[in-house]
């Protein structure tokens, strides 16, 4: 284990938000503390699709184990929820997860269907085949019987689905077009995250934030387009959008914490022609205005997903031999 590093930067940024404004942010390079790969039974960790971390618990969605790991802070396997297979409580192909006080909902792609599991003890399992619109697994909600979450269609990009009825949807969100409706579908899949009395969306491959009420509307958006940093990414992007085959994912990952949404970012260096997946934005939402407070560089390596503790960041990190989950010190007094 290694001493904790975080390194400050001062950076002036241009942001857009119906105008544009100039203010300093600091930006902090990360350095792990620790990593595994590896469970105490010899089982391997072999892709990890979504990590979430709730009062010193850390659930680890392996799409090809077809389980959820519960490890602790140090890596110490606690819990396995789930396996593979197409029946009750059994996942298949799965995709992301999302956990409210003890009720943890899984989404099987291969299922087309959510898991509903309490303390790790399977309740439900609510059948989505009949849900209009492709869902690809983008960060999602559940409240009130229904599941919000991004399928875009002609609708809207979001959609709130009764898990009783799946076929009867409300739909919301802006839908930008572009050139073709195979396109347009895929730019315009979102991370939905609720906060008080909002809903905020993050397309994957649109460089903006939006942010809604909770019957739909839209009262706000935040684009970051004008970033420095997001500046070669964008640029790569539509360059090409003439090619309707090609989809260049922005943000690939976010996580909602206390009053900040953190976005994991892929960005592109021109010179070496390669894109890298180790920047996360901080997202501000608290206040009148969402706003950007802090950039997090993390050390060398491909992050996948992220979750954030109280004190930690936890990603999925591949390199060109191996594959684990990495834990980053993040302590209250850097925020």
């Amino acid at each position: 284990m290694t001493l904790t590093r975080v390194a400050t930067i001062g950076l002036t940024l241009f942001i857009t938000s119906c105008q544009t404004v100039v203010h300093e942010v600091n930006e902090l390079l990360l350095f792990e503390d620790f990593s595994f790969y590896q469970f105490q039974d010899s089982s391997y960790l072999n892709s990890v699709y979504s990590i979430i971390e709730e009062e010193g618990k850390v659930y680890l969605l392996d799409n090809e184990r077809n389980q959820v790991m519960v490890v602790n802070e140090d890596g110490v396997h606690l819990q396995t929820i789930g396996h593979q297979g197409r029946g009750p409580g059994e996942l298949l192909g799965g995709g992301q997860m999302f956990l409210t006080n003890d009720s943890l909902f899984v989404y099987s792609a291969g299922k087309q269907a959510f898991d509903l599991f309490s303390n790790g003890q399977y309740l439900n399992t609510f059948n989505m085949a009949q849900m209009e619109g492709q869902y690809s697994g983008g960060r999602f909600f559940a409240a009130s019987g229904s599941a919000v979450l991004s399928t875009p269609t002609i609708h809207g990009s979001i959609s709130k689905v009764p898990f009783a009825n799946p076929g009867v949807a409300n739909f919301f969100g802006r839908i930008i077009e572009f050139s073709s409706s195979r396109q347009t579908g895929y730019q315009n899949e979102r991370h939905v995250f609720s906060y008080g009395n909002s809903i905020f969306a993050i397309p994957r491959s649109i460089p903006l934030i939006e942010k809604y009420t909770k019957d739909g509307k839209l009262i706000e958006t935040l684009s970051l387009e004008q970033l420095p940093l997001m500046e070669e990414i964008v640029a790569y992007a539509r360059s090409l959008l003439p090619d309707e085959r090609v989809v260049v994912p922005m943000f690939s990952d976010a996580y909602l914490k206390d009053d900040c949404i953190f976005i994991l970012t892929t960005l592109r260096c021109s010179k070496t022609e390669r894109t890298t997946r180790n920047t996360i934005l901080v997202i501000n939402i608290g206040g009148k205005k969402m706003e950007l407070g802090k950039i997090i560089k993390l050390n060398e390596g491909r992050h996948h997903t992220i979750a954030v503790s109280d004190n930690y960041i936890w990603t999925f990190c591949s390199k060109p031999i191996e594959r684990y989950v990495a834990r980053f010190p993040y302590p209250l007094s850097s925020r």
